[in-house]
């Protein structure tokens, strides 16, 4: 694995003004709820923008969302909404994160509603080593397998190991290319393999002559 994707994510809350669904005219309305729909699409606009282009690593996702006073027959009061953005560079977490404020302030203009922006969770992208990255790949292709190098998506705890010392991480591969998902399987044979590669790229950590 090359590195582990960095996370930011942040709360959105957007404040309207709750009305009665047949009373109110489509006008005179101050919709939470429709100003939402505008950020999330935004959201999402742009990570497939980027990741058209640019970054084939970059996902956003808007997971949360919860409606005041959520009745069918009262235009929504109040939105709040949780993003949550990773990539492996900065720079392009950044540019997303810069996509929720701009719409945010654009919100406030174009529909009258109060918006607040908390940017609560930061953790940035985190290299794997170089040199365990090649001995990984050594001991995988000492086993007569291709290896495939790639970047983690999910976080891991080899993020704080990677902030003291060397680390690297290895995968097996998983049916379907799920995970962290109920999909997520990984057979017998594959978990074989991925012990015996772990093996040899630990035995020539330790020193051991191995290859000619």
């Amino acid at each position: 694995m090359t590195s582990i994707t960095g996370t930011t994510r942040c709360r959105v809350h957007i404040e309207g003004e709750a009305d009665h669904a047949g009373t109110a005219s489509m006008a005179d309305r101050t919709d939470a709820l429709a100003a939402a729909s505008e950020l999330v699409l935004a959201v999402e606009s742009e990570a497939r923008r980027i990741a058209a282009g640019e970054s084939e690593s970059v996902v956003a996702t808007v997971g949360s969302l919860s409606v005041s006073p959520g009745a069918v027959n009262v235009v929504p009061s109040g939105a709040t909404l949780e993003v949550d953005i990773r990539d492996v560079d900065v720079a392009t977490i950044e540019r997303l994160f810069n996509t929720v404020e701009d719409t945010c302030d654009s919100l406030r203009t174009t529909r009258g509603v109060n918006v607040t922006v908390d940017r609560s969770y930061d953790i940035a992208p985190q290299p794997m080593a170089e040199q365990l990255q090649a001995v990984l790949r050594r001991a995988a292709s000492a086993v007569d397998l291709e290896p495939v190098s790639l970047h983690s998506g999910a976080g891991h705890d080899t993020m704080q190991v990677a902030e003291v010392t060397d680390s690297g991480m290895l995968f097996a591969r998983s049916r379907g290319g799920h995970s962290h998902s109920p999909l997520e399987h990984t057979n017998w044979l594959d978990c074989g393999v991925a012990t015996q590669v772990l093996t040899l790229a630990l035995a020539e950590m330790a020193g051991a002559e191995l290859y000619p």
